[in-house]
């Protein structure tokens, strides 16, 4: 699989790195947005131009967001510090495959690079530094903002999955974002479609065996997305371990050339794992959530030390039950592609969770 996103760049970046507002060298943390500062902030806007024109019958909404990304607004520098700016002109929005197609075709015509950081919404500081992350390695950087039902089964949180699209957009904007992708589902999904994508190996067990509906969904909407965007890379983040080893078998197996980057798990001050589900605990629930990751750190520890991975995976599943989790769906040692160790650990490997705590399903892993 060739990559685009080499350590020099791609020469479009090396001229946008070269050029800034006062003539100084701008690095990609320092990068001049390209969208419209009169763009409106009703994220409706650009959408609301992708109609029909009567001359042609073809849809006008492709040439309105590639309009607004060809502006520039030279007095609104983003610079990528931890805290998300709020400020700066509304990030564009593409609610349909043409619309996103015509945008990331009109920056290959300009020799850029893309980038694609695909999310469920409802962002935190973990799925901005991904976005960040996307920056320092391409041109220009696509994020979608899709809660996708068909990793859904009928009995999960797919109603109150949190939904804030006009937060999220700003977050993405301070973070350096070029580009919403927020279709709905009608776009993704036809009434009559019937393909399906089925991964073995990676996919198999742990959230596989707790949600077996999941991973099927994943491929789907992240093999449809890829179609979609066209990147060069997509980032995607460590704390969904599993998940990121089926998109990197997905890509294998079916030739999709797209370099998968991982980024290490945000986590908060307690060590907890960022993650929009976090919205739902209590406080009570957050002080017992806090407790995964020490333990997690101490069953690694002990699989380090010699201990066989079945006992480690025992003593953690009580550790997490004593600590107040109510249930505990899988605690597992196990080699980088998600193998199990034959016996004692001999090499890299992870150490994964899921528990619950009430109705909130919380999921970690930690390297070891």
């Amino acid at each position: 699989m060739t990559s685009t996103a080499t350590a020099g760049g791609s020469p479009a970046k090396r001229d946008l790195e070269a050029r800034s507002p006062n003539g100084t060298a701008a690095t990609a943390s320092a990068m001049v947005s390209k969208r419209s500062a009169s763009a409106s902030d009703d994220p409706q806007a650009v959408s609301a131009a992708a109609r029909p024109s009567a001359s042609t019958g073809r849809s006008e909404g492709g040439d309105a967001i590639c309009g607004i990304l060809s502006q520039s607004a030279p007095d609104w520098v983003n610079t990528l510090t931890d805290t998300p700016s709020l400020e700066g002109p509304p990030l564009p929005v593409a609610r349909s495959v043409a619309e996103v197609r015509a945008a990331v075709g009109e920056w290959r015509r300009q020799g850029f690079t893309v980038g694609f950081v695909p999310t469920m919404g409802a962002l935190h500081e973990g799925h901005l530094n991904l976005v960040r992350e996307a920056v320092q390695r391409a041109d220009r950087v696509v994020a979608s903002v899709f809660v996708n039902p068909a990793q859904f089964a009928p009995h999960e949180d797919l109603a109150r999955y949190p939904r804030r699209e006009a937060e999220d957009a700003r977050l993405l904007a301070g973070a350096g974002c070029h580009l919403l992708f927020a279709p709905a589902v009608e776009e993704m999904y036809s009434a009559d479609a019937t393909t399906t994508i089925a991964v073995a190996g990676p996919a198999e067990g742990l959230e596989g065996a707790a949600r077996p509906q999941m991973f099927g969904g994943v491929a789907l909407v992240v093999a449809k997305l890829f179609n979609q965007v066209r990147p060069d890379l997509a980032v995607f983040g460590e704390k969904d371990w599993q998940q990121l080893a089926v998109v990197r078998r997905l890509v294998r197996d079916l030739d999709i050339p797209v370099e998968i980057v991982g980024v290490p798990t945000a986590r908060d001050g307690h060590g907890l794992a960022l993650s929009s589900r976090n919205a739902y605990l209590s406080e009570a629930d957050l002080a017992v959530a806090r407790r995964l990751n020490g333990i997690l750190a101490e069953a690694g520890a002990e699989a380090v030390a010699g201990r066989p991975p079945a006992e480690v995976e025992a003593r953690a599943r009580e550790a997490l039950l004593s600590a107040g989790f109510q249930s505990v769906d899988y605690v597992a040692v196990r080699q980088p592609d998600l193998t199990p160790f034959a016996g004692r650990i001999d090499g890299p490997g992870r150490v994964l969770a899921a528990a619950w705590l009430g109705e909130t399903r919380l999921i970690d892993n930690l390297p070891i």
